[in-house]
C-alpha cells in the first residue's frame, strides 16, 4: 500500500500485507491510515512461496531455509506486500536478515527476481504462484495463502462513488469470472467488505 493513498493524493491502493496475527491488510489499513474515511474490499485470494530454481536443487522448504549459508536470495523492495511477508516470516522463524544472503540487494518487481532465479544469479525470491507461471526455469513451493484487496478512501462524496462504483464492478458476474480465469487467483469472495470506516 503506497503513502501517497494515505496523503490524499489517490483514491484506491492495491493492498496484499501479511500481518503477524495471520490477518491480511485491515490491521495495516488502521495502522497508515488511522482515523480516515476508508472501505477495503476483498478482491482476489492466491498463494505465496518460495521461488527456486527448476528441481529446487537447494532442497528448499521452509522459510527458515532462507537463512542457510548456501542460500542466495533475490529479496524485493521494501514497503511491497512479498518483502512484507519475508520479514514477518524471518522474525516468526527467529531468522536474523543479516544471515540471508543478498537480503540487503532489492529487486523493483516479482519477474525480475523470478528471472535472477532462472539465470542462476540467486537460489530463491518470494513471490506468488503466478509469477511462476510467467517465467521458464523456475518451480515454486507454495507457503501462503493471501488476500489481495482494494482500499478505497471515502473522504468525500467523490470518494464514496467511486468506491460504490468500484464495489458494484467486482461483484459483478463476468468480472469475477473474468478475475477468477488468471492462473492462482481465487475470486469467490470477491466484493466483500472486510472493514469500513467512516
Amino acid at each position: 500500500m503506497q503513502k501517497g493513498s494515505q496523503r490524499g493524493r489517490a483514491q484506491a491502493a492495491l493492498t496484499h500485507l501479511y500481518d503477524r496475527s495471520g490477518a491480511y491488510n485491515a490491521a495495516f489499513v488502521e495502522r497508515i491510515m488511522p482515523g480516515m474515511p476508508v472501505r477495503l474490499v476483498r478482491l482476489v485470494r492466491r498463494r505465496q512461496g518460495l521461488i527456486v530454481a527448476k528441481g529446487n536443487p537447494k532442497g528448499l522448504r521452509a522459510w527458515v531455509d532462507l537463512g542457510r549459508s548456501d542460500v542466495r536470495i533475490a529479496n524485493r523492495e521494501r514497503g511491497c506486500g512479498s518483502r512484507v511477508l519475508l520479514d514477518e516470516k524471518l522474525a516468526e522463524c527467529g531468522v536474523s536478515r543479516t544471515c540471508v544472503a543478498g537480503y540487503g540487494r532489492e529487486h523493483p518487481s516479482a519477474l525480475s527476481a523470478a528471472s535472477l532465479v532462472a539465470r542462476g544469479a540467486a537460489d530463491v525470491c518470494v513471490g506468488s504462484e503466478r509469477v511462476f507461471h510467467q517465467v521458464e526455469g523456475i518451480d515454486f513451493l507454495p507457503l501462503q495463502d493471501e488476500w489481495l484487496d482494494i482500499a478505497l478512501s471515502l473522504e468525500s462524496p467523490a470518494c464514496e462513488r467511486v468506491a460504490d462504483a468500484v464495489c458494484r464492478l467486482v461483484r459483478t458476474r463476468p468480472f469475477r469470472q473474468e478475475a477468477g480465469r488468471i492462473v492462482g487467483y481465487d475470486a469467490s469472495c470477491m466484493g466483500e467488505v472486510v472493514l469500513e470506516r467512516r
